[in-house]
Formats: C-alpha cells, structure tokens, sequence
C-alpha cells in the first residue's frame, strides 16, 4: 500500500504513509463493523478493502482476495502500487492455503522482487502460507516454510512484510 521506489526519498515515504493511516483511522472512510464469520465469507468478500498489518508505524504487504487479473483462486499480495505478487491458494471450511508461485506485477526492480525470484524452484507448488480467521476480522498466518518468510522480511527492514497476523480494513474509494 506504500510506494517506497528504492530511487524515492524518505520524505515521500513518509508522506505517502501518514496519507494511509490517516485514511484508516478516519471512521468515515473505514467501516470497522465488517464481521467475517467463515473463511468462505472471506474469500466471496467483493467489496474494496485489504488484510494487512501495522506494526511500529509500517504496514505490511496486503492482502486482497477476488481482485486479481487471474482466476478467482489467486491471492493478490500488495507490496507497494507498482508491485504485486500473485499466489494460487486452496480453501476449506478452516482455512486459505496460499502456494508458493513466482507471479510477480511490477515496475521497479525492488529487494523483494530480488529476494523472490531468488528462492529456490523445489518450493514451486508448495503451500508457504496458511490463514486461518480467529475473529470476525483477523485471519492467522502460519508459515511451513519460515525461511521463505525470513528471507522476504528481511528484503525490507523497515517493514513486517508477512506477519503472523492481519488484519481486514474496509476502504471507501
């Protein structure tokens, strides 16, 4: 949700941060009383909005569902506007697994882009992120591979790119 072009200077990213959080604490731009009952609900929700998480002033990627230009079982992850990651995933009654897949939309040739095309074939196919909903409007991730994930958390210092938890924030655009 943040543009943070490596060429850009730490003013603009700034900025373009207190824009979003500004926008998500503004109650008449974020409806809070979304309530997600199933994983089911979460993946049909067609409305515009993003799972994410905020930790020390930074967001995390986000994550949206049925918003991607491929199929309906693809998960869009936002790393920034010029860069989005698409993965396949599979749901049941508990729980969205997310597979490893190098999709990648971008612009810039940033760390992350760098570090994921980097990891290894062998994990091509295989489930690298598991969500399950704990509450009405915060899925859990867990990770069968963490040194996928500490390779691309580390691609960003400032950032927790993939927490252990995110959060759903409904935007009005």
């Amino acid at each position: 949700m943040i543009a943070c072009n490596e060429a850009s200077d730490r003013k603009d990213y700034v900025d373009q941060h207190d824009t979003i959080k500004a926008l998500l604490s503004d109650t008449s731009q974020t409806d809070k009383m979304i309530v997600f009952r199933s994983v089911s609900e979460v993946i049909k929700y067609d409305k515009a909005g993003a799972w994410l998480n905020f930790e020390n002033d930074h967001s995390s990627c986000a994550l949206t569902f049925n918003s991607s230009s491929f199929d309906s079982n693809t998960i869009s992850v936002e790393y920034s506007p010029e860069c989005w990651f698409y993965f396949p995933f599979k749901d049941s009654a508990q729980r969205i697994v997310v597979y490893w897949d190098k999709n990648i939309d971008t612009k810039y040739d940033f760390k992350i882009v760098n570090t994921a095309k980097k990891i290894e074939k062998k994990y091509n196919g295989k489930p690298f992120m598991i969500l399950q909903l704990i509450n009405d409007s915060t899925l859990q991730a867990t990770y069968p591979f963490p040194e996928i994930i500490r390779k691309l958390n580390s691609s960003d210092s400032n950032r927790p790119l993939f927490p252990d938890k995110f959060t759903f924030y409904r935007t009005f655009r």
